[in-house]
């Protein structure tokens, strides 16, 4: 037992570690194609039955089938022929045990299939759960999460079945052989009167001990064969290899060069990447690369521009006009880098802040610069785009420039490198966990009372089964009576108890057949409702308790996918214990009725056996204790690593993340291994006592008979009775540890499904009335529970629902009337289709015309319809197959559809592009009417035309008003305005903007508002433009340059003087601009200067 749940040990601990290993090291295509869930979920539950299958229920296996072996070669030596006999029986037993042991592993691995697929979607569920519970979405993830439990349950039961049927099947042959085998002998005996009758019962009990090791073997059996099948995953994960991992270049110098490039999705292969598009890539703000060694400038996939910013700059080309639509002033990139540097200063734990899932309490600007600075330009896909004005722009290309930046930029190194601003969260958090009280067996049968029914039947079979063996013993015990006998006595008495003996083995298949269907059902109802239950709790919780973390998804993961099979081993287990404890009244029974005082001697032993395995549970109980929570640090980090594979990759961080992984697992692989030696000295030690035992009944016993106290037949009797009552004690101490695991597994459960929600996210109470809109905050005070020491709101104010308290409200009435569009939007593993009727009641109901004017109005509809199957295009885990654009307006769409009276947008357009932005804003604008519109966000030309804008300081509202009276007051509000150059007075005395005949078409687009964005604070009507008119040298108005019917057919140079608040051009004539029907010339000369 000690060496091979060393062995075992050391085992699970090396695949722990390469199959963490093996999924780091996989490609990012083949995530495209995996759930992440499914992955974690295998790490933690088919580990652990590979660890339990290849411990002590190896040791065992082998042990019984040794006995099996060792039985028949005794059997052999003293009489071949009946020993034939018997063994006629052993290909049967052996070809219902392969059929049993193949049909069992089979069930196993579609059963731990179906509870991937549950594992998946709790993971999925419980990483998202601002997005679940803002879209009322907890009954559709508990409905999904129910069917995938239900699929699981069902496939559990057939794999009982087969091993009912198996067993059954098998017990039935061996009492047949057993039969056969006493008839036969006695035949023998009458064929041959010298025969030696010793010989028979040397036999019978030698073939028939190794008959019932052979059957005690086949549980341990399934449970390697189980072992097996959950091994197939981990090995063909840990195998796959379908690349080298390359050349080690020892010296990087940045020149990266791209030929003939192809390349498809894996997971949509017939489709090619950004087919037809111009494309961009990388970044938004071109300012970012300004500074870079050589920019490549794509275009349909093909590389069209090549060089540095000078030298593009002065092509007048794509890139020329790019630049200057995003002119940055050097100022205000000054301001930006200096209000980041006090704002780091004013974290706390700066870099030591935990992101935990997700990023809750990481603010809509903090989570790209940290991506950006961590990443040091590796990849940076838009980064700044979503930041606000103070913080973005130059803030992060001084601490980033020096790094080579695949893609969008190439630079020589000139400097020795530096280290990221920002490592990579630590994984290894000190967690400190409320005290849980261990769950009783009682309180588990309790909870599953509702499948008492199936228990009791259970029971009844688990008693037929244990009533057999003590009745086995008094015919095993008949048979030295009845080969004592004359020749024409025993030939009638052997068929009569022969005959017996196939009556037993119809019982013992019977009973078996009945618990291990019966208990296995009761045990498959118990782990769903468990896992449901818990699921169900967990969606009751509020945002606070997910920010905690001792609750992230790792650990509440390990709950479903580990402790909740460990709990069903108090029902598939119980057919053991309770036959045994059958087994054990009956034989005690029978010890007293045929010799009371040999039988109290020998149950003197029976309590130091019951001693031994109260130790051995207390042992195992104790270890399993301290393990628990070191396990769940390294699923913590295990888990977050492959949830995030994309940026542990980017970053070039999986060795990191392997070393944390491993360094979680020191401390319960060495506990473990301390342990093995006390539990199989215990194990030993119970297992020794029945041989001792044996040893006193047959001393006492000869005493007995000398005196006449007792006759031969009743010493066997007694003896055979107190020796199965011995073996199934120490059967019982075998399956302890299963009884541990359930118990400890049970009372971690049992906590999470009794938390108290601080608010009930499925109560039913409250008022239900539809909400106006009428929105106040009254001295709000608020921080993370992770960080109560960092408050985010300090006595904020604002009036900005309808006179109820929040508190009186139906919560899902309330939520059905309030939908949020956040920064980082999350989308389901569905199709676009249901995740933008995620959470809505009746789907069915909801017409495509209603879905297609939503997108329409999200700007999503064009790209959706180009997909390979539009609507019905899957999204992939967590939106992965869709960009940052593509999700955001999705997610958008999902929030129209809702037609809300309170829409919440957290920086919704940030991480749309400028054209792309412009036109979803002005959808939003129109959605927002009769409706309040709540807007968070750094880009104030999101905010401008707003009714009140609010303007928080550390957590105050520090100033309050509409666009033009913030504006008017000189204060934080126009400082912003001034940093972002949104419809404010700079200090800068003219800017230049450039528009090309070359981009004349998507200029086009957006002329007005672009006119309106300029002009607005230099015209005293800031009506919307609606014309360009030309002006020739004598003033004369020589007709419209641009309308919104008319092309720009000539190169336009914009240049805005702000103090003199005029508007000229670099030639003889000028132009007026009509704002509103009303002509205003803004004419002058150029100087050379300028």
């Amino acid at each position: 037992i000690a060496c091979w749940e060393a062995v075992a040990e050391r085992l699970v601990h090396r695949l722990r570690q390469n199959y963490l290993r093996a999924i780091l090291r996989q490609d990012i295509a083949w995530f495209d194609t995996v759930q992440t869930g499914n992955l974690t979920a295998r790490l933690s539950d088919d580990l652990e039955r590979v660890r339990e299958g290849l411990g002590d229920k190896a040791s065992l296996f082998i042990q019984m089938f040794a006995a099996f072996i060792s039985s028949f070669v005794v059997g052999f030596f003293y009489s071949w022929q009946m020993t034939v006999v018997m063994a006629l029986f052993t290909p049967a037993i052996a070809l219902t045990s392969a059929w049993m042991g193949r049909m069992t592993a089979s069930r196993t691995q579609v059963e731990q299939d179906k509870y991937a697929i549950a594992g998946a979607i709790a993971e999925e569920t419980l990483s998202s759960m601002r997005t679940i519970h803002s879209l009322n979405a907890e009954q559709q993830e508990l409905e999904r999460y129910e069917k995938a439990l239900e699929d699981g349950r069902k496939t559990g039961l057939l794999k009982y079945l087969y091993m009912a049927l198996g067993v059954g099947i098998n017990n039935i042959i061996m009492y047949v052989s057993y039969a056969v085998a006493f008839w036969y002998a006695s035949r023998l005996v009458l064929w041959d009167p010298d025969f030696d009758r010793g010989a028979v019962f040397t036999v019978f009990f030698a073939v028939m001990s190794g008959s019932t090791a052979l059957g005690g073997a086949i549980p341990h059996l399934a449970s390697i064969t189980t072992a097996k099948g959950a091994a197939r995953h981990v090995l063909r994960v840990i195998n796959r290899v379908e690349r080298d991992d390359g050349h080690i270049l020892w010296e990087v110098k940045g020149a990266i060069r791209l030929q003939d490039v192809h390349f498809t999705y894996p997971s949509r292969k017939d489709v090619k990447a950004q087919e037809g598009r111009t494309t961009i890539i990388v970044a938004h703000r071109l300012s970012t690369i300004r500074d870079v060694d050589q920019i490549l400038v794509f275009k349909e996939g093909r590389i069209v521009e090549v060089g540095t910013h000078t030298e593009l700059y002065n092509q007048h080309g794509i890139f020329y006009e790019m630049v200057n639509q995003q002119q940055i002033h050097k100022r205000e990139a000054e301001r930006a880098l200096g209000i980041l540097e006090e704002d780091g200063s004013t974290t706390n734990e700066n870099e030591q802040t935990d992101d935990t899932d997700h990023s809750p309490q990481t603010g809509g600007d903090a989570q790209p610069l940290l991506s950006s600075s961590r990443g040091s330009l590796r990849s940076l896909k838009g980064a700044s785009s979503s930041a606000s004005p103070r913080k973005s722009s130059q803030q992060i290309a001084p601490k980033s420039a020096s790094s080579p930046s695949p893609l969008k930029g190439l630079r020589r190194r000139r400097t020795s490198d530096t280290s990221d601003v920002v490592q990579i969260s630590q994984m290894q958090l000190e967690v400190e966990e409320s005290e849980i009280k261990p769950s009783s067996i009682a309180k588990v049968f309790q909870f599953n009372k509702g499948n008492w029914s199936f228990a009791f039947l259970g029971l009844f079979g688990c008693t037929i089964s244990g009533l057999v063996v003590p009745f086995f013993a008094l015919v095993y015990a008949q048979i030295f009576a009845v080969f004592s006998e004359p020749p024409e006595k025993l030939e009638r008495d052997s068929l009569f108890w022969s005959a017996m003996f196939i009556v037993l083995g119809f019982f013992a298949a019977l009973g078996f057949f009945i618990s291990a269907n019966m208990l296995g059902r009761s045990g498959e109802a118990l782990t769903k409702k468990l896992r449901l239950e818990s699921f169900r709790n967990l969606l009751r919780q509020d945002i606070g308790f997910y920010d905690d973390e001792r609750h992230n998804t790792g650990k509440l993961c390990t709950r479903f996918a580990t402790d909740a099979p460990n709990v069903r081993y108090v029902f598939t287990r119980l057919m053991v214990v309770i036959s045994s404890i059958v087994t054990l009244i009956g034989a005690i029974a029978i010890g007293f009725l045929n010799g009371w005082k040999l039988a109290i001697i020998l149950l003197i032993i029976i309590p130091l056996i019951i001693a031994s395995g109260y130790f051995e549970m207390q042992q195992q109980f104790g270890k399993k204790m301290r393990d628990t929570k070191l396990l769940e640090d390294a699923g913590k980090v295990a888990s977050e690593a492959v949830e995030n594979i994309r940026t542990v990759q980017g970053l070039n961080k999986q060795l990191v993340f392997h070393q944390k992984y491993c360094e979680q697992l020191v401390n319960p692989y060495l506990s473990n291994i301390k342990q093995v030696h006390v539990y199989g000295a215990v194990f030993a030690f119970s297992q020794s006592l029945i041989f001792f035992m044996y040893a006193l009944a047959f001393w006492i016993g000869s005493i007995f008979v000398l005196d006449g106290s007792m006759t031969p037949t009743a010493v066997f009797r007694v003896f055979f009775a107190i020796a199965f009552c011995g073996q199934s004690v120490g059967q019982i101490s075998s399956f302890i540890p299963d009884v541990v695991k359930a118990r400890l597994a049970a009372s971690l459960l049992f906590h999470l499904i009794e938390y108290p929600p601080q608010i009930d996210s499925l109560s039913e109470f409250g008022v239900r009335q539809n909400v106006k809109g009428h929105i106040q905050l009254r001295n709000v005070y608020f921080s993370y529970p992770s960080r109560p020491g960092v408050p985010v709101l300090r006595g904020l104010s604002l009036d900005l629902l309808d006179g109820i308290p929040i508190e009186d409200m139906n919560i899902h009435k309330l939520r059905s009337q309030v939908c949020i569009v956040s920064q980082e939007p999350i989308l389901f593993d569905c199709s676009i289709r249901d995740n933008i009727l995620y959470g809505l009641p009746d789907q069915k109901k909801i017409s495509h015309e209603k879905i297609v004017n939503a997108c329409t109005s999200a700007n999503a509809h064009n790209f959706i319809i180009g997909l390979p199957d539009g609507y019905d295009t899957r999204v992939g885990e967590k939106g992965i197959q869709l960009s940052g654009g593509q999700k955001q307006r999705i997610a958008i769409a999902r929030a129209l559809i809702r037609d809300p009276a309170v829409l919440l947008l957290d920086e919704a357009t940030s991480a749309l592009d400028t054209e792309n932005e412009k036109v979803v804003q002005k959808a939003l604008e129109t959605a927002r009417e009769g409706r309040t519109c709540l807007i968070i966000a750094h880009r104030l030309s999101t905010v401008q035309n707003s009714d009140v804008i609010a303007v928080i300081d550390e957590g105050k509202v520090v100033e309050l008003g509409t666009h033009n009276e913030l504006l008017s007051r000189d204060g934080i509000y126009k400082t912003l305005c001034l940093a972002s150059g949104t419809n404010a007075t700079t200090d800068q005395d003219n800017t230049t903007y450039t528009l090309t005949t070359a981009g004349y078409a998507g200029f086009l687009k957006t002329l007005p508002i672009f006119l309106d964005h300029l002009l607005s604070p230099l015209l005293t009507d800031s009506q919307y433009l609606t014309e360009v008119h030309h002006i020739d040298g004598s003033g004369a108005d020589s007709g419209v340059v641009y309308s919104e019917m008319q092309d720009l057919e000539n190169d336009m140079e914009i240049i805005v003087d702000r103090k003199r608040k005029q508007l000229f051009y670099p030639s003889n004539s000028s132009y007026a601009v009509s704002a509103g029907g009303r002509l205003e010339e803004l004419r002058t000369q150029c100087s050379a200067e300028r």
